[in-house]
């Protein structure tokens, strides 16, 4: 097995821990026993827990960008209907992300500002991917031109983010599920021209 292989392996299982147990219950001697490997070979991929656990949060998230940009940015679709797949979708592939979930406790976050880069990437990478959504639905005709679209694409970001906790700390991801096509074609409707 090389260095590589390891490394995924130890994620998958820290992963595994991370999500079952939360932070602050794993230990780096947790996932050497249920990986099979010495601590050091831990130490010798990840300095520290945290380190390891924004790993294991960079790789859902990454599992998440995969997901949207294999059925979604890269299809051939109207603007608008891309942009509603996409926002859908986020949040599905976000509810599996079971230790991104756990960044969301206000006390986790403040408390570990480790993770303030990954969460700073995470949301400019999908301000970025809407805006070239936006951006073609323009040039389509579908939507009108929005001369303030950085303070909209900010707005919907806060107003995403802000979904994440009810939806997956409060466990009504499931519930409001179906009402997410109602309200996108609200949003959607008044961006077209």
């Amino acid at each position: 097995m090389g260095i590589d292989d390891t490394k995924r392996q130890i994620i998958t299982t820290a992963s595994q821990l991370f999500a079952k147990y939360g932070y602050y219950k794993t230990s780096i001697d947790n996932v050497a026993k249920m990986s099979r490997r010495a601590k050091g070979s831990i130490y010798y991929h990840f300095n520290t827990k945290e380190e390891l656990f924004t790993a294991v949060v960079s790789s859902e998230i990454e599992i998440v960008k995969d997901g949207l940009t294999k059925n979604i940015l890269i299809q051939e679709m109207p603007a608008d209907e891309k942009l509603k797949k996409f926002l859908i979708q986020r949040m599905a592939l976000l509810y599996n992300a079971k230790n991104y979930h756990e960044t969301l406790q206000a006390d986790f976050y403040s408390e570990f500002v480790f993770l303030q880069n990954l969460r700073k990437e995470w949301e400019e990478w999908v301000k970025l991917q809407i805006r070239v959504i936006v951006e073609q639905g323009i040039k389509e005709g579908i939507f009108e031109d929005i001369p303030q679209l950085d303070a909209m694409l900010d707005v919907l970001s806060m107003v995403s983010r802000g979904l994440e906790i009810p939806f997956y700390l409060q466990n009504k991801y499931e519930e409001l599920s179906p009402y997410f096509d109602g309200m996108l074609k609200m949003l959607i409707k008044g961006m077209k021209k």
